[in-house]
Order: structure tokens, then C-alpha cells, then sequence
């Protein structure tokens, strides 16, 4: 989360940005989703969590994330992996 000066507006430098737009189908157990950019591959991680016994049914929900990288050959390969984040209940 960002926060701006009421009279400045977010701007991007597409000349030296650029913006990579990721929509996804969020699973029941998925809590969020990463971009890795090392300038060649852009690697997105799902990181997941077990549930709890009393937690209530999730249901998978729409997403999009948001990611800016470098403008300068802003040709990406895209891969993906997962992690599971350590919960205590």
C-alpha cells in the first residue's frame, strides 16, 4: 500500500518501467501471491497455508496482482512455484 501527496498524481516511466499485470484464480487455501524478477524470468509464487480445524469454509476467489519491473528489454520468461507458510492454530 502506498500513499500520495494529495496533489500528486502516481505516474509511470514507461521509458524506464514497465507494469506486468497478473490475473489468477485464488485457491481456499492460498494466501497471496510474489513476483520474483531476476531480468530475465519473472517467477510467480503462490504461498499457501493448511487450515485450521475451526476455520470456515473458504471458497476460491478472483485476484490480480501487480508488479512493476524494468523497462530496459522488459522481455520476461514466466515460471511459477509455491511455498507453504508455517501456521499455528
Amino acid at each position: 500500500m502506498f500513499k500520495c501527496d494529495p496533489n500528486v498524481h502516481p505516474t509511470l516511466d514507461f521509458k524506464n518501467q514497465s507494469l506486468v499485470i497478473v490475473t489468477w484464480q485464488m485457491s481456499p487455501a492460498a494466501v497471496s501471491l510474489g513476483g520474483f524478477d531476476d531480468g530475465k524470468l519473472l517467477t510467480l509464487v503462490t504461498r499457501f497455508r493448511h487450515n485450521c480445524p475451526k476455520d470456515p469454509q473458504a471458497m476460491p476467489a478472483p485476484g490480480e496482482a501487480y508488479f512493476l519491473i524494468p523497462a530496459a528489454d522488459a522481455k520476461r520468461t514466466y515460471g511459477e512455484a509455491t511455498c507453504t507458510l508455517d501456521n499455528k492454530c
